[in-house]
């Protein structure tokens, strides 16, 4: 033994690390800066209820991801205290493949983080009756895309036409 007593914990378990308490924030922090409600580290520290140096962490975790980006240059002049660092979402970020199918053939997206519409198919491919050609088609659209961009595709999202009975929504 080296004399320490080991850190004291509720219920048996060990302490966490910051990073580790602020993998739990990552959605909401995300979530927070996406829609500009936490323009700023100092916005984040408060909307998340945790301290400066965990929203730094989160704030960081999600830069490394490719996320967000994280602008720790000074603000306009005349703000008071320690200018914040500004956080925003990162417009070179991952994307996601969006596809909608019609009764003659689809159109494929590829979608940034914030909504953005980074790439398209040219026009409405056509395609067979056969769902596995149509989604054979999506995916080689959606890796042509991805190709010409070099984004990183982290989901999929694909509509389709449906009959909608009236009573039921």
């Amino acid at each position: 033994m080296n004399g320490k007593s080991a850190p004291r914990t509720l219920g048996g378990t060990p302490p966490r690390t910051r990073l580790e308490r602020g993998r739990g924030a990552l959605g909401p922090a995300l979530e927070l800066v996406r829609t500009g409600r936490a323009p700023t580290r100092a916005v984040l520290t408060s909307e998340l209820g945790v301290t400066r140096a965990t929203a730094g962490v989160v704030a960081a975790e999600l830069a490394t991801l490719g996320l967000i980006r994280v602008d720790a240059r000074p603000t306009a002049e005349g703000s008071q205290g320690r200018p914040s660092h500004r956080l925003s979402v990162d417009p070179e970020g991952p994307v996601v493949l969006a596809a909608q199918v019609h009764a003659d053939g689809f159109r494929a997206a590829l979608v940034g983080l914030g909504g953005q519409i980074v790439a398209t198919t040219p026009g409405c491919e056509t395609v067979g009756a056969d769902p596995a050609e149509v989604i054979g088609a999506v995916v080689d659209a959606g890796a042509g895309l991805l190709a010409e961009t070099g984004r990183r595709c982290v989901g999929a999202g694909l509509a389709v036409p449906s009959a909608v009975a009236e009573p039921d929504g």
